[in-house]
């Protein structure tokens, strides 16, 4: 679905999945390769440049830069990279958290709407959120408590930590609202889609954990601060 929008097909779609994950990892971690990075902009530019790409996402951010001059070359790099990320690993962290909180509750019965299989994706969207804190910088200056953040100030904000709160609140319609896509003009464009591939995939993963045809060997969490995901789980089928 994702492939989709961003109008990738499926003979370019694993190189550019691979690039961006490759580019990603150097802003999540100093651990990182600088010759594998500059072979995935290599890659990215020479995708982009080859004319293969279908109408889609990709396509008008590199009309942004070829065609009106809006973006530079690096920006389309940086936010190609920034809408794949976005799009494809926190829907897998989502999905992979979500696929944990089903593994722990398999004593539970099986799932039997897809209304409560929403009901678990959006537990997973306040409770573990993929993605746990986002830089903003002040639009004005602004008191928090006994901080004054002034105009151009850089921020950090911590959504999961803001959801655990919500959480708390006493105030039904509160609780609901939940901001793990963000809020304002900031809010994830995504979501709708983030949500759909999500619960798609756990009604089928559900039925398995349920049947008992699914089991969990062993699970490891990504250690950024800044995203909450596994980065790997072993299991067993049938």
């Amino acid at each position: 679905m994702l492939m989709e929008l961003f109008g990738l097909s499926r003979s370019n779609a694993p190189l550019f999945i691979e690039s961006c994950d490759v580019i990603a990892s150097a802003w999540l971690s100093d651990q990182f390769s600088r010759s594998k990075v500059d072979n995935a902009i290599e890659v990215l530019t020479d995708l982009f440049n080859c004319g293969s790409l279908r109408d889609g996402m990709l396509s008008k951010i590199l009309m942004a830069h070829a065609k009106h001059g809006v973006l530079s070359f690096g920006e389309v790099l940086a936010n190609s990279v920034l809408i794949m990320a976005a799009g494809q690993d926190t829907t897998a962290n989502l999905i992979g958290s979500a696929t944990a909180s089903l593994l722990r509750h398999r004593d539970r019965n099986a799932l039997e709407s897809q209304c409560e299989i929403y009901s678990v994706v959006e537990n997973v969207l306040e409770m573990n959120s993929p993605i746990q804190a986002v830089g903003r910088i002040a639009a004005c200056d602004i008191s928090l408590g006994s901080a004054l953040i002034r105009e151009g100030d850089a921020v950090l904000l911590f959504l999961g930590a803001a959801n655990t709160e919500i959480s708390r609140s006493q105030d039904a319609y509160q609780r609901r609202r939940h901001i793990a896509f963000g809020a304002g003009r900031h809010r994830c464009l995504g979501a709708g889609v983030a949500r759909a591939i999500a619960n798609a995939a756990l009604k089928v993963i559900a039925s398995e954990v349920w049947s008992g045809n699914l089991q969990c060997l062993s699970m490891f969490w990504h250690e950024s601060p800044a995203i909450r995901g596994l980065a790997r789980m072993h299991v067993s089928l049938g």
